[in-house]
């Protein structure tokens, strides 16, 4: 008597490639989402900083006659008196802040201390929306008027026509 032997189930080469090409596709197309992730999420992190930073600064003008601290050039956030109404100032993700700041966020008095200004730099240049300039607009928008121009021709990224293009900033403040 003739058994018929089992017939061995196998893939094909053809079948192997087709899965390896679409596999490829996917890898192309996500590989470049997962990389830009953790950028975003550090310019999240220092977004919200700078929030927290601008919470503490309204406290500190509500106990001193609406004025805000009054530096007459640039300065870190981190030499700000505010730590009675922050009890830990905020540091940079990856230390990758305004560079005369030790990476850390930058603060400018604005008008006298009527207004200030804080400024964060961002890792990602593909960022948008409120508060986000690249460096050709936030120079264009401080190079006239104030004495914004004066607090912000001394940054290290600002030199010589203010700041450069392809630095991408987050900038709030009153």
């Amino acid at each position: 008597m003739n058994v018929p032997k089992p017939r061995l189930r196998a893939f094909t080469l053809i079948e192997l490639l087709i899965v390896i090409t679409i596999i490829g596709i996917l890898a192309v197309a996500l590989v470049p989402r997962i990389i830009g992730g953790p950028a975003k999420a550090r310019d999240a992190q220092r977004k919200a900083a700078l929030q927290q930073i601008s919470t503490a600064l309204e406290l500190y003008a509500d106990d001193n006659q609406g004025e805000y601290p009054v530096v007459l050039a640039p300065v870190c956030v981190s030499t700000l008196a505010i730590t009675s109404y922050l009890t830990t100032i905020p540091a940079d993700p990856q230390s990758a802040g305004m560079a005369w700041c030790g990476g850390g966020y930058g603060y400018s008095s604005l008008d006298g201390g009527a207004g200030y200004m804080i400024t964060a730099l961002l890792e990602s240049d593909t960022q948008t929306g409120p508060g986000v300039v690249d460096g050709d607009t936030f120079a264009a928008a401080f190079a006239a008027g104030s004495d914004y121009s004066t607090n912000y021709a001394a940054l290290d990224e600002c030199s010589g026509v203010l700041c450069q293009g392809g630095t991408v900033y987050y900038v709030t403040g009153r």
